[in-house]
């Protein structure tokens, strides 16, 4: 798929409007409306039909993508960037920044080059973990280093801590980096945290803080650091330069939420999740479509406040089916079976669960999504009283973990369908569920386990 397509296939009704309405002619104005017809009919473009060359569709589709640009951000490559990363198009952010760096216009004065290095480099670390260049990455830190007019002997610090909270993301993806290893972010932390003992560089805490809360999010699972670091890091946010302290802020108080949400402190991850929404508009530095809109749709549903749940799904993710579905949008699908399952409509939920099935199947497979579609296939049979086919799906599933090698007892995804399975034996011979297996379901009552463990419970009483 072309640029221009991807980007049209994502936007918004009100973006697609806005396009619309652009003083377009000839054939530009007929590859616009071919492709936005498209959209509409979810059918694939083929543009050749327009009487042209692929070297003039080319050239076309370049014209018209810097035009699209400009009516969509019209204030600059700023905003452009932010624009791009809040949409999820890593790969439309990278070649943008490539054609701007080519064609000299941000960068005319030596104020100008500055700015645009550094709006290049910290964007280019906010792009999906999936589509995140280390090379891109280290290109534009290298030049925004080189373009500072004041610099000082610790900037590379900076950069460099920028850069090992995304080789952090990168280890916890499984996406393969020789940088991106455990024992090697461990010692570069380390080094970071040396130098601070002897020198006072607030800024550097602060982003070293954030790392390790980071790293404990992400690598350890442990909450209490999690916060510990984030409330250390708040202490420093506002050393940072304004734009970035903004920034920052932003992703601490998504962090101190998740931290609270693992604890299972469930009110206060509303609080503060209710508090990050409302700077979303005007900040567009943590995208609205991301894990953090996720997490607080779950929170949202573990309070019992399903209408809130599904309006913050349906508001920040109404472009995760429309062509170009990535992890995320199988994330959301499972959301959305998820809330329809606790609400029952049955329907909408099994909807969803195909959907993410779907998505699935393609080039962003996830095994975890997999496992945990499965479980919310059998227990949509079960709740519809398909005993027959809730078994089936139960033995395969039992199957397709073996194959992967993972116990169902020992995993917390596994454990779903023998907490199922067991419902299930009672239900039909009246074998009393095992003392084990209900002590590890009321693990699932607690912390960031219940969500999904609302469903176990609503299986539980039903029998």
């Amino acid at each position: 798929m072309r640029s221009i397509e991807t980007l049209l296939h994502i936007l918004s009704d009100k973006e697609i409007e806005l396009v619309s309405s652009m003083k377009l002619i000839g054939k530009q104005e007929a590859v616009v409306s071919a492709i936005v017809l498209g959209r509409q009919k979810k059918q694939e473009v083929n543009l050749a039909s327009l009487g042209l060359t692929e070297t003039h569709v080319g050239q076309i589709c370049s014209v018209l993508l810097q035009k699209i640009y400009k009516v969509l951000a019209p204030n600059g490559i700023e905003q452009l960037c932010n624009f791009l990363i809040e949409k999820e198009l890593g790969k439309l952010l990278y070649q943008q920044l490539h054609h701007v760096e080519k064609s000299g216009e941000e960068t005319k004065t030596q104020e100008a080059k500055e700015r645009f290095y550094e709006i290049a480099f910290e964007s280019s670390l906010r792009v999906p973990v999936t589509e995140i260049d280390m090379l891109a990455v280290d290109h534009y830190a290298n030049l925004y280093l080189a373009s500072k007019k004041i610099q000082s002997e610790h900037d590379h610090l900076l950069t460099d801590m920028r850069k090992l909270r995304a080789e952090i993301r990168i280890a916890a993806s499984g996406k393969k980096n020789p940088t991106a290893k455990n024992a090697v972010i461990l010692r570069k932390l380390a080094h970071v945290g040396s130098i601070l003992i002897k020198a006072d560089l607030p800024a550097v805490c602060c982003q070293y803080h954030i790392a390790f809360a980071e790293y404990y999010m992400l690598l350890h699972r442990n909450p209490q650091h999690v916060i510990s670091h984030t409330k250390e890091a708040m202490k420093y946010v506002d050393t940072l330069p304004p734009h970035m302290a903004r920034r920052e802020r932003i992703i601490l108080i998504a962090q101190l939420g998740n931290g609270e949400y693992m604890l299972g402190n469930f009110e206060e991850a509303f609080r503060l999740a209710t508090e990050l929404d409302k700077l979303h508009p005007a900040s567009q530095f943590l995208s609205r479509s991301s894990y953090y809109s996720i997490r607080y749709s779950e929170v949202a549903a573990i309070l019992g406040k399903f209408d809130t749940a599904e309006q913050i799904l349906s508001e920040n993710f109404a472009h995760s089916f429309r062509g170009n579905e990535n992890v995320i949008s199988v994330m959301v699908a499972i959301r959305y079976a998820v809330i329809y399952l606790l609400l029952g409509r049955y329907d909408e939920a099994k909807k969803y669960i195909d959907l993410g099935f779907g998505i699935n199947a393609g080039k962003v497979y996830s095994l975890d999504s997999d496992i945990i579609l499965r479980f919310l296939e059998a227990a949509y049979h079960f709740y519809i009283k398909d005993w027959a086919f809730t078994a089936t799906l139960l033995e395969r599933s039992a199957q397709f973990l073996r194959r992967h090698d993972i116990k169902m007892n020992d995993s917390s995804i596994g454990f779903h369908f023998t907490f199922i399975n067991a419902v299930m034996l009672k239900r039909e011979v009246g074998t009393p569920i095992p003392p084990a297996i209900m002590k590890k379901y009321e693990q699932y009552s607690e912390g960031e386990q219940r969500f999904f463990g609302m469903v176990l419970e609503k299986i539980l009483e039903r029998v």
